[in-house]
């Protein structure tokens, strides 16, 4: 797991280092790619993401129409 984020994710409470290396243990790093999907309409998911680098876009659709986040 990537040294950054731990540290980043040090600013929301204090992980020791079993509790970071059972975290750190329990993630995998995925890469997607233009037009990839984190999750589709309709499905159930049951893990969290955290984006790394680059941008991710978010976006809906009600009654006919798209909106974004």
């Amino acid at each position: 797991m990537n040294e950054s984020f731990l540290t980043f994710l040090s600013g929301f409470g204090r992980l020791s280092e079993a509790e970071a290396a059972l975290f750190a243990a329990s993630c995998t790093e995925a890469g997607y790619g233009r037009g990839d999907y984190f999750i589709r309409e309709g499905e159930v998911s049951h893990r969290i993401g955290f984006l790394v680098s680059g941008i991710a876009r978010v976006y809906h659709l009600a009654n006919d129409k798209e909106y974004t986040s």
